[in-house]
């Protein structure tokens, strides 16, 4: 699907860019081909930065959380969440906060368990 999207996207149609990237580097990281899926998800953060949606790009952050959880990488994941609910909050996406704390407490019960 994710390759369906990206021949129907435009070249320059960064939104569709990025989910694409997004999805496919969570897919991966479920697949355990982690080194590939983080620098995916890295780039969807790269790719975000010059927008001017906070919500692209705190999504694209909490995505990055994601990939860096399950490589076991939970600093790093944090550091992306914290980054994350910034923009969340810049935005007063309230959803997205809630989104960021339940992250947050879904990865402190893995660590826990």
């Amino acid at each position: 699907m994710t390759e369906r999207a990206e021949a129907a996207g435009a070249p320059d149609d960064v939104i569709t860019q990025l989910l694409v990237w997004q999805v496919r580097a969570k897919i991966l990281a479920r697949r355990g081909a982690l080194d590939e899926a983080e620098r995916l998800a890295r780039g969807a953060v790269a790719l975000s930065e010059p927008t001017d949606s906070l919500e692209v790009k705190a999504n694209a952050l909490c995505d990055l959380a994601t990939v860096l959880a399950t490589a076991g990488k939970r600093d790093e994941a944090l550091g992306a969440l914290a980054r994350a609910e910034g923009f969340y909050s810049e935005k007063g996406h309230t959803a997205g906060g809630a989104r960021v704390h339940e992250m947050r407490a879904e990865l402190s019960a893995t660590l826990e368990a």
